[in-house]
């Protein structure tokens, strides 16, 4: 959580100009990409969120976990922030696991260079925030984050944190901004196209070691992912039914959020890549369509507004009900339905050498 600090010094370096505000609910849900794309404005490159969603790939991902853990939600095996910020004419290196006197060096560098730099888990376990000031006595990061109160930045203590950092969790991970040589934008959709295909196809993965958790989760992903929360949310919950509906809310409007981006991504790219619109056009319809059947499985089971107390009881309430778990399953099985008939359109632009 985000602690309270006094004001700091007027002189401490921030980078100008300011980093708009970062929101849940307005359609820029997915932190990693939502943060880069705040910076990189800030850098005067601008970008809209589906069209970085989509180049990068992360508008295409899926994983479910058979732990119901949360960090599914948010894990990719694309070096999504990477690609999305190359196309964008940017260079984003990540470090993971550096020493905090290292790491503070890194912050130092990127505020004094006017840039700011993407970490996660400082503001929430696997949330994206920026970096956009530091303070040196004490020792003292600004940040810009999903979780603001308001239109002022959030600061912190500057003390060692763990997050994600592509597919890899571990210590203190942060990705820096620089200026990066001219994209080569045909390459990289065609690359974006064929990371979609690929993210489909995965199958049984195992993420990276959760040092907080102790455990090594194993993440189904693309087309059998559909399958296998389907399968998981028709069990009768044993006693964990808060934390399933709670991972299993997180995990849809993660849904919702990304394949929107692939619809709108994807319709952008018909006006880029005008031989391939027909079929891209084809594609996007069929993510429009996903889209309703998952918001209609988002009003089954929703995360209650409410206490944490409350919450979970109303959540094992709703997956008490043997018919709306069906109705559930039933929504997410037509929703791979029509990801499958999305992804065949893409296959047939890759695979025909459209591009």
């Amino acid at each position: 959580m985000l602690k309270c600090l006094p004001p700091f010094s007027p002189t401490m370096p921030e980078i100008t100009p300011r980093v708009s505000r970062l929101r849940y609910g307005v359609g820029e849900d997915f932190t990693a990409i939502g943060a880069l794309k705040a910076g990189a404005e800030a850098l005067g490159r601008k970008a809209s969120y589906p069209w970085l969603m989509g180049i990068g790939g992360a508008a295409f991902r899926l994983y479910w976990s058979q732990e119901w853990s949360l960090d599914m939600a948010n894990f990719v095996t694309a070096d999504v922030v990477r690609t999305a910020a190359e196309s964008i004419g940017l260079e984003a290196e990540a470090h993971l696991g550096e020493k905090p006197e290292d790491v503070w060096g890194l912050v130092r560098g990127s505020i004094d260079a006017n840039s700011p730099a993407l970490s996660c888990g400082l503001t929430g376990p696997f949330e994206t925030c920026l970096i956009v000031g530091y303070e040196e006595t004490p020792r003292r990061l600004q940040i810009r984050g999903y979780l603001d109160e308001g239109d002022e930045y959030s600061r912190l203590d500057f003390r060692p944190w763990y997050g994600w950092c592509h597919q890899s969790f571990g210590l203190m991970p942060i990705t820096t901004l620089r200026e990066g040589k001219e994209p080569d934008l045909p390459a990289l959709i065609k690359a974006s196209l064929e990371t979609v295909l690929r993210l489909a196809g995965e199958g049984r993965i195992a993420s990276e070691y959760c040092a907080i958790h102790n455990t090594r989760h194993v993440m189904i992903s693309g087309l059998d992912a559909y399958i296998a929360w389907a399968g998981g949310i028709s069990e009768k919950p044993r006693g964990d039914a808060a934390h399933r509906g709670f991972a299993t809310s997180l995990n849809m409007n993660q849904l919702i959020d990304a394949r929107t981006a692939a619809q709108n991504y994807l319709l952008d790219l018909c006006n880029r890549v005008r031989p391939a619109a027909l079929l891209l056009s084809r594609a996007a319809a069929h993510y429009a369509h996903e889209v309703l059947a998952l918001k209609s499985a988002r009003q089954l089971i929703p995360y209650p507004q409410a206490t944490p107390e409350k919450a979970a009881e109303r959540l094992e309430k709703l997956l008490a009900d043997d018919e709306r778990r069906a109705e559930y399953a039933s929504l997410l099985r037509t929703a791979q339905n029509e990801d499958s008939e999305s992804l065949g359109w893409i296959r047939k632009v890759v695979e025909g050498g459209i591009l």
